[in-house]
């Protein structure tokens, strides 16, 4: 929106579900879009090594699993961003070597009272109301976990994908301009499923929402054809996988060529 207000408040929906939307718009809309699919810069490939998405990732044993267990992983993932973004805010203060911005008490605040907002609402309201805490606890378990299997594999599915490219992150310059290395680490995946791209908010035109965040996604349908030609104009490879389960394919193929 062109309304500040409007973006914070739409903002306020990731605290709600326990991701920090001050931590995010530094991690996923500075770094990640920045430095996309650069390890040790781009955050949402680091995985903390759980999983190896990158060549550059040092290789250890367990990697030759990750194409299996990694569908366990996903679910697992909301937990770890509600405890990760309270330790980084109030001690690490970092990502890699870049430095989050200070956060203000009100940052803090807002950060504190959210989560204590999602125990409230997920368990004590439930319980409070009659559910048992069993029961309370397996029905925030289904909401985190399924907002984690979707979330990881739409990211998934647009960059830890071949054919998408993973730039060194030792080299002290990138050798594309901005643009053309978004297109080449970026895939969109069913791009004429319109559930698909009504589900995920546009988030399968994945190229199209790295060149043009701000730019509302219900427009990247007329958009992605036009980049399509210009791209090629321009020999520069835009992928796309026409079908979701064809880009699942492809998401594992990698996986599995990175568990070697």
């Amino acid at each position: 929106s062109k309304y500040q207000w409007v973006n914070y408040l739409s903002g306020l929906t990731h605290d709600a579900i326990g991701v920090s939307s001050y931590l995010w718009k530094f991690r996923h809309n500075v770094l990640h879009h920045t430095y996309t699919n650069i390890l040790g810069h781009d955050v949402e490939i680091h995985g903390d090594e759980l999983v190896r998405m990158s060549p550059s990732m040092e290789y250890r044993w367990y990697h030759r699993y990750q194409h299996w267990f990694i569908w366990f992983v996903y679910p697992f993932i909301p937990y770890y961003w509600s405890i990760a973004d309270v330790q980084t805010m109030l001690f690490k203060r970092q990502y890699h070597d870049h430095e989050i911005p200070p956060p203000t008490w009100v940052d803090i605040a807002t950060l504190l009272a959210f989560k204590a907002f999602g125990v409230a609402v997920f368990l004590i309201i439930p319980i409070a109301v009659g559910y048992s805490p069993l029961e309370a606890v397996i029905g925030a378990s289904i909401v985190y976990m399924t907002h984690g299997l979707i979330a990881c594999v739409v990211f998934m599915l647009a960059h830890v994908i071949e054919p998408a490219e993973f730039l060194d992150p030792d080299n002290l310059h990138i050798d594309d301009e901005w643009a053309i290395a978004q297109v080449k680490t970026t895939v969109d995946f069913a791009p004429k499923n319109p559930i698909i791209n009504w589900y995920v908010g546009g988030l399968n035109y994945q190229t199209v929402h790295h060149l043009f965040p701000h730019i509302c996604h219900i427009h990247y349908p007329k958009i992605a054809p036009i980049l399509a030609e210009v791209c090629e104009e321009f020999g520069v490879n835009y992928a796309v996988h026409q079908t979701f389960f064809g880009a699942l394919a492809a998401n594992y193929s990698w996986l599995k060529k990175m568990s070697i």
